[in-house]
């Protein structure tokens, strides 16, 4: 990987652990003539390898705010392999099964734009 940007093979690789994935976008007609309420919800299916036995339990975690969110890495990953996360910008979503390899994530939230995670890491 470059300082600062992922390689096309390593965004391939990325993508490629995300599958099934679907937005559901609810509206609020109920408002009012000029404004209406929205609930946006994401759902998809993370995928990861890790040798057997490497585990007892697989903690996956949403990433509450992007740490390296600045003008000069707008439009990069906010995570890359040596990103340090502070504790307080994860929210635990799962605890899994060691041998567990996959699991379904949904993120929910009010109006249309980005969701409440910047990042998903197991």
């Amino acid at each position: 990987m470059s300082e600062n940007n992922l390689t096309r093979d390593e965004a391939r690789t990325r993508a490629s652990l995300l599958s099934d994935l679907s937005y559901d976008i609810a509206l609020d007609l109920t408002t009012g003539e000029e404004t209406f309420g929205c609930t946006t919800t994401i759902r998809f299916r993370a995928a990861w390898s890790l040798p057997d036995g490497y585990a007892s339990t697989i903690r996956v975690y949403g990433v509450t705010t992007c740490p390296r969110a600045a003008p000069q890495t707008n439009d990069q990953p906010c995570v890359l392999d040596d990103t340090t996360l502070l504790p307080s910008s994860l929210r635990l979503l799962a605890t899994l099964p060691g041998a567990t390899r996959s699991t379904s994530i949904t993120e929910r939230s009010q109006g249309i734009g980005p969701g409440p995670y910047s990042a998903v890491v197991v």
